[in-house]
């Protein structure tokens, strides 16, 4: 299967080609997926082509794809991006007609990928029966990816050094001959339909090995203990296959290796050998292995690929300090504590890192040389601290994996340079500042999530971001943006027509209003002077001779606390109590309420007019108080009450003769 598109998101399609277990042409298709992202045109392509199995009534459909990140997403080891949830939720509910799904790459997938170029060109669903209907381009990449089954005659190669033969489909048994090709040094097969046993004396015989990959056939019976007789072989995988009986104990002899892989097939071990009790537990796939990793790890330096995730291995991951040539380590889904040691920063041939679900904790170290990893998941844990700002010069990075942990801090801007980056993973961590706008660089970005954080600013709008929706930004602090996104949006001063605005008004606006208050300033002086001048010359004002000074603790013990026994009257911005000064006088205390609106601006007006006028209808002004907090006038008392008794009340009448 295959997926194309031209400008991500841009026009898209797909293909596909079905074969037989001998590995015939049934059918094949190309197909217009419309408009959308590379990750949608795959997805679209292997919906499209199950369901078309399914109408022809293949059952158990084998699936291959080079596309990585949809292959983990089918496989559940990813979350599933937003983008592809509709067509992620089809395919899962046509697992029951898929036997397996994986990953090849694109050099084995050039028949699909010449085709899948057909549907985006022609716009238009086409179906091949033969051979002779496919396009030319597609046609000889199929035959030179068809072999049928291997000729008898490359066993008459005898200088022959280099064979391989992998993704092709080949069928029935290893021919004889090519274990009595002594100057073999590399044999590749796999993933074929290879079937059949291998010959109890292929150490003997091919006694230059250095590679022997059969992973992903049918081939069965026991592994030949003469192996071991490969005494410069590196790599040794004979996963995905039939293989029985007992794993060879002789295999610890073989001191060069660095790569074995023996799972999924049907090995057992003797129960009473203890050399190779740990490898043994990893033939087989999600097992319940507990304890920690093996101190005897410190001695395996070449060492290149290691799987033991979905057990309950515990401990702390020193053990694998000297493993420098480690380019795949798969420990998720375990119960390893401590944190990740200073040393996995030196592993400079990491490929990918993954240490989810686990109870790892503190801070991760600077893993900025590991120049080479393409993916590094350790979501699910316990890290704190910030995230390293040396994870940006991860150029090759493909999948970063943050998520469910305690990160703190801001998202580092050099995020925006792992040009590579096909899927960013913050989310659930404790993560303030303002996404990156340097991460809108990243082109081939399919997917963020940095939800369930206190992330607070706009949200980058431009690349990619052009295609995200709210699931990618939900539950942070103060997030605004497009109304996509569902957030508010955000003040914008800044467009080019609202910045020429304001310089005009800066330039017209600013002389004008310092011409202003220049002119204020001198008006204030001018009535200023001119009132001086005026009362200079006399008025029919009369001045109030200087008032005395009443503490403002005086007036609080004269009005016993501002009691309301003593209180006379409520007005407009506050109230009036009676009072008894040291010396015996009685005076009434007006007390402004400050929490009222205007009430200073009143205090200061009555205190101006009564400072300046004095008529025989005038209540005296004996003094003032006020503080921060406090605004009163003390006055003389009126022991008659207030004129409003006189003029509104039945028990009292003026004497108007």
């Amino acid at each position: 299967m295959d997926g194309c598109s031209r400008g991500n998101p841009g026009r898209a399609g797909g293909s596909g080609i079905i074969r037989n277990g001998e590995s015939k042409l049934l059918l094949a298709f190309s197909t217009f997926v419309g408009t959308c992202t590379s990750i949608q045109a795959e997805a679209r392509a292997l919906l499209f082509g199950i369901n078309l199995c399914i109408s022809c009534g293949y059952v158990r459909v084998h699936v291959e794809m080079d596309y990585l990140v949809l292959v983990k997403i089918l496989q559940q080891q990813i979350r599933c991006p937003w983008s592809i949830d509709m067509e992620i939720r089809s395919l899962l509910q046509l697992m029951p007609h898929v036997a397996s799904i994986t990953h090849c790459f694109r050099e084995g997938n050039q028949v699909a990928d010449r085709l899948s170029n057909i549907g985006c060109d022609e716009g238009c669903n086409r179906t091949y029966h033969h051979l002779s209907e496919l396009p030319t381009q597609a046609r000889g990449a199929f035959r030179l990816d068809k072999f049928g089954t291997i000729p008898p005659e490359m066993g008459n190669l005898y200088q022959l050094e280099n064979l391989q033969l992998p993704y092709n489909g080949l069928n029935g048994s290893i021919p004889p001959g090519l274990f009595n090709l002594s100057a073999l040094q590399n044999i590749d097969l796999a993933f074929n339909l290879l079937s059949g046993n291998l010959p109890r004396d292929l150490g003997y015989r091919l006694p230059k090995l250095l590679f022997i990959e059969l992973d992903g056939n049918n081939l069965g019976g026991v592994i030949p203990v003469s192996i071991t007789n490969c005494s410069q072989l590196k790599i040794l995988d004979f996963s995905i296959n039939g293989f029985t009986g007992s794993i060879p104990d002789a295999l610890e002899d073989l001191r060069l290796l660095r790569y074995i892989l023996l799972n999924s097939n049907n090995l057992t071990s003797d129960p009473t050998s203890t050399k190779l009790s740990f490898i043994t537990s990893l033939t087989k796939c999600k097992n319940l292995l507990t304890g920690g990793i093996p101190a005897a790890f410190k001695d395996q330096q070449n060492m290149q690929n290691l799987g033991m995730e979905d057990n309950n291995l515990n401990g702390t991951l020193e053990n694998l300090c000297n493993l420098q040539r480690l380019a795949y380590a798969y420990l998720t889904a375990n119960r390893f504590s401590g944190s990740i040691p200073e040393c996995f920063g030196n592993m400079t041939s990491l490929r990918d890192l993954d240490l989810g679900n686990n109870f790892l904790v503190t801070a991760i170290p600077n893993i900025g040389n590991l120049k080479a990893i393409t993916s590094k998941d350790v979501s699910a844990n316990q890290f704190s601290g910030d995230i390293p700002s040396t994870t940006g010069d991860l150029q090759y990075l493909l999948i970063l994996n943050l998520s469910q942990n305690q990160f703190h801090g801001s998202i580092p801007e050099s995020f925006g340079n792992m040009l590579s980056l096909q899927g960013l993973y913050l989310s659930h961590n404790n993560l303030s500042g303002f996404v990156p706008k340097s991460l809108e660089a990243l082109q081939y970005l399919e997917e963020i999530d940095v939800s369930y954080n206190h992330l607070s600013g706009e949200i980058p709008s431009g690349g990619r971001f052009r295609n995200f929706t709210a699931e990618s930004f939900l539950f942070n602090d103060a997030l605004c943006g497009d109304s996509r996104f569902h957030v508010p949006p955000c003040p914008r001063t800044n467009s080019i027509h609202r910045s020429r605005t304001k310089k005009v008004l800066l330039f017209v606006f600013v002389p004008l209003g310092l011409a202003s208050v220049v002119v204020a300033a001198l008006a204030i002086v001018f009535r200023r002077y001119w009132k001086k001048y005026q009362d200079s010359k006399g008025t029919n004002m009369v001045l109030v001779p200087t008032q005395e000074r009443v503490s403002y603790y005086e007036l609080l013990r004269a009005t016993d606390g501002y009691s309301e026994s003593n209180l006379l009257g409520i007005g407009c911005f506050g109230s009036v109590y009676k009072g008894i000064l040291n010396d015996g006088r009685s005076i009434a205390v007006k007390v402004f309420n400050l929490e009222l609106e205007g009430v200073l601006k009143s205090f200061d007006v009555e205190c101006e007019v009564l400072k300046n006028l004095r008529h025989r209808n005038l209540v005296k002004v004996v003094s003032g108080c006020w503080n921060r907090d406090f605004r009163a006038l003390v006055l003389e008392y009126m022991c008659n009450g207030s004129l409003e008794k006189w003029l509104y009340s039945d028990n009292y009448f003026l004497d108007t003769l």
